[in-house]
């Protein structure tokens, strides 16, 4: 399983190492918000990494 930066979100890195501008530590990890954990998040789940590159952001943040 390759790294994954706490700090970004991206794969194969750490966020020790993290040169991404984009900080996302603070947001959930299921909807991509911040004010929430995602243990206790309702959203509807959204990924920002993928959303931020393009992609289809209709899951939980992950390549």
């Amino acid at each position: 399983r390759p790294a994954q930066c706490f700090r970004c979100w991206s794969l194969g890195h750490t966020q020790n190492t993290c040169r991404v501008s984009a900080d996302r530590g603070s947001l959930s990890y299921r909807c991509g918000r911040g004010g929430h954990i995602a243990r206790k998040c309702e959203n509807t789940p959204n990924c920002a990494v993928c959303h931020d590159a393009g992609r289809e952001a209709y899951r939980m943040a992950g390549p």
